[in-house]
C-alpha cells in the first residue's frame, strides 16, 4: 500500500471542516441522475457499478452511506488561520467509494476521509489493537478506533473526523466519549489509489483513562 503524508503537526490544531452540500464526482460515476433526490439513488448506482459493489451486496447490511469527500490535493487546499485548520469537504457515496477501491471508478479529484487512531492504556505502555472483521483485510491487526467519516452537516465547521473517532470507539470498543482522557491530531496522510482504500485519513493519539481490562 502506498501513502503519501500531506501534513504533520508540531503544534496541535483546532481542526474545523468546511462542508459543502453537493457530489463532486456526481458526474464522473456516468449516472448523474443517481444524486438528484435527498440521498443517492442506491439501486441506480449498484447497476452502474456492478461487482464492484462488495460489502454485503443486495443485503439487509449492504454499507449505504454518505461519508466526507476531501480533495487529492487536501495538502494544498487546507487553510490555515492561527491554530484553526480549515479543511474543504463534500459529499461521498459508500457505493463510489468501492467503486474507488475496486477501479471501477478512476476520477479521484476526491476521495473518502477516513479516521485512524492509536489509542493508549492510561500508563502510556500499550495500544488498542484488535483484528478486522468485514469485508476489507479480514483478520489483520490493526489500531483501533479506524473508520470512515460519515458526513453530518450539522457538524458543520467541526472536527468530524474527530467526532468519528470517538464514534468507532465505541463501536468497536464500547468506549464512552468520558472514558478518552485526551486525543489529539497527529497528521494526514493519503492512501494513494490503487492501494485496499484510497483516501485521506486523519491519524490521532488518544489515552484513556480506565483500565485496560474494562476495553
Amino acid at each position: 500500500m502506498v501513502s503519501t503524508l500531506l501534513k504533520y503537526f508540531e503544534d496541535i490544531p483546532q481542526i474545523g471542516f468546511l462542508l459543502k452540500d453537493n457530489f463532486p464526482l456526481a458526474k464522473a460515476t456516468g449516472v448523474p441522475q443517481a444524486f438528484e433526490g435527498e440521498e443517492p439513488n442506491w439501486d441506480m448506482l449498484r447497476e452502474q457499478f456492478g461487482d464492484a459493489i462488495y460489502i454485503n451486496r443486495g443485503t439487509k447490511n449492504e454499507w449505504r452511506e454518505v461519508s466526507v469527500a476531501t480533495p487529492y490535493n487536501l495538502d494544498k487546499r487546507m487553510i490555515p488561520s492561527g491554530r484553526l485548520l480549515r479543511v474543504p469537504g463534500q459529499k461521498i457515496d459508500s457505493f463510489s467509494v468501492q467503486a474507488h477501491r475496486r477501479g471501477a471508478l478512476e476520477d479521484f479529484s476526491w476521495m473518502e476521509t477516513g479516521q485512524y487512531c492509536f489509542a493508549l492504556t492510561p500508563d502510556g505502555n500499550n495500544i488498542i489493537v484488535g483484528t478486522r472483521g468485514g469485508s476489507e483485510s479480514v483478520g489483520e491487526v490493526i489500531a483501533l478506533p479506524v473508520g470512515s467519516v460519515e458526513y453530518n452537516q450539522i457538524s458543520d465547521g467541526r472536527d468530524l473526523a474527530l467526532e468519528a473517532t470517538i464514534k468507532e470507539g465505541y463501536e468497536e470498543g464500547v468506549i464512552q466519549e468520558h472514558e478518552w482522557d485526551f486525543i489529539r491530531p497527529l497528521g494526514i496522510y493519503r492512501q494513494e489509489p490503487g492501494s485496499t482504500a484510497p483516501s485521506n485519513i486523519f491519524m490521532y493519539l488518544g489515552q484513556l483513562n480506565i483500565p485496560f481490562e474494562e476495553v
